[in-house]
């Protein structure tokens, strides 16, 4: 099995700010952008991803002629997720960036 999150599509999806009551400016709202998150499992019949983006909780992705996709929008940062095909918990083995948290490794990506 392949599991491989790169950020394809990088679209700015919100700009502008909300009223800042301190001056009359305004202040900034974080810069999301629209990435393409892909996955490519062998003979996977479900494919899912789960990191500090979207709570922990799984959103499944889309089966696609070049593997599994689906499209997030998100501020810049750096985030820990984890891969599940069939149900089965795994590394992104085509990242090489982890991180370590209570004893527990997680694949990392930067959005920039």
């Amino acid at each position: 099995m392949r599991c491989w999150l790169p950020m394809l599509d990088s679209v700015p999806a919100a700009r502008g700010g909300t009223p800042d009551k301190k001056s009359s400016g305004f202040s900034r709202i974080p810069e999301f952008k629209f990435y393409t998150l892909s996955l490519k499992v062998d003979r996977a019949k479900e494919v899912s991803v789960a990191g500090d983006f979207n709570k922990w909780q799984g959103e499944k992705l889309h089966r696609k002629d070049s593997g599994w996709e689906i499209m997030k929008p998100l501020p810049p940062g750096d985030y820990k997720y984890l891969c599940y095909a069939d149900g089965k918990e795994m590394l992104d083995p085509m990242n090489p960036k982890t991180a370590e948290e209570n004893g527990k490794k997680y694949s990392v990506f930067t959005v920039k």
